[in-house]
């Protein structure tokens, strides 16, 4: 496991916190390793996510054409629906193509419903 995450989550172990989500471009390199080039350009948020839940293999969530880079050995690795994607030729060039879309709130969201964190303690910080 990379060892930022291993260490993230030993503290979080400490201080009782259940789940972490680092959204910024910095946190985001921070745990993972990876710095995104489309996140650290538009400086969104929602364009990748880390998520360290204890007890639980930490989570990456990015756009379909960036995951791939991402270390899948470390990591849980979930994409998100862009409209670029990975996709190809043929699919561009069907406008019948049906697949539907998802975020990465929508990755968020199952993780929290599939580890029960419905009522967790949030904390925010700088």
């Amino acid at each position: 496991m990379h060892s930022k995450a291993v260490k993230i989550q030993r503290m979080m172990k400490e201080k009782g916190i259940q789940a972490l989500l680092a959204q910024s471009p910095e946190n985001f390199a921070y745990v993972s390793g990876f710095s995104s080039h489309q996140h650290t350009v538009s400086r969104h948020p929602q364009f990748a996510a880390a998520v360290l839940i204890e007890g639980v293999k930490p989570t990456l969530i990015g756009m379909d054409f960036e995951t791939p880079s991402f270390n899948h050995n470390d990591f849980d690795v979930l994409s998100f629906t862009t409209w670029v994607g990975n996709r190809t030729q043929d699919q561009l060039k069907d406008t019948t193509f049906t697949q539907s879309m998802i975020t990465l709130l929508d990755h968020v969201d199952t993780l929290i419903q599939t580890h029960h964190l419905q009522e967790p303690t949030i904390v925010t910080g700088k």
